[in-house]
């Protein structure tokens, strides 16, 4: 695979549903390291999970209110660990 994407580290935001969803996947598809963020959901978090597992595709999901900037800075403080 080619991408201009392959191996890069892509942060999304509502990527487990919807239009999230649907850019997350393709970010995949195309080779990205795709860190996801819900606010919510985990039914759907955990399928996605699930899905790209069994895709060999690499998607780290993490729940973060991003209207909460306490939230926001632990996430990143996380991603960067």
């Amino acid at each position: 695979m080619n991408s201009s994407f392959e191996k890069k580290n892509v942060i999304v935001t509502g990527a487990t549903r919807g239009i999230g969803k649907a850019i997350s996947s393709s970010f995949l598809e195309q080779g990205a390291n795709v860190i996801g963020i819900y606010s919510g959901n985990i039914d759907a978090a955990e399928t996605f999970i699930k899905e790209a597992a069994d895709n060999n595709q690499s998607l780290s999901l993490y729940k973060c209110n991003v209207s909460n900037a306490d939230e926001v800075k632990a996430l990143y403080a996380t991603i960067e660990e």
